[in-house]
């Protein structure tokens, strides 16, 4: 699993956005078969790319995160944000 950190400070773990985009069809077609009891308990919504974001902040700048910053952290969720890695 790959950690990486917001500028806020708060860690997540990365996906693709393959990755994310897989997620949220698995998901959203879950989602559609259920019965409104059930869709009311994640907020009559389905989900998107809009959703993979740092939940502290609400943006996607993101970058690794290394073992020391990992260790020093305000605070992390386990929730998934799409991280595409530039390589130069």
């Amino acid at each position: 699993m790959k950690h990486v950190i917001c500028k806020c400070g708060w860690v997540s773990f990365a996906l693709t956005k393959q990755e994310a985009e897989t997620e949220i069809q698995r998901f959203n077609t879950w989602f559609d078969n259920q019965p409104y009891k059930t869709r009311e308990m994640y907020g009559n919504r389905r989900s998107s790319l809009s959703e993979y974001l740092c939940l502290r902040c609400g943006k996607g700048d993101f970058k690794p995160a290394s073992q020391e910053e990992i260790a020093k952290i305000w605070g992390c969720t386990i929730n998934p944000v799409v991280y595409e890695e530039v390589v130069e």
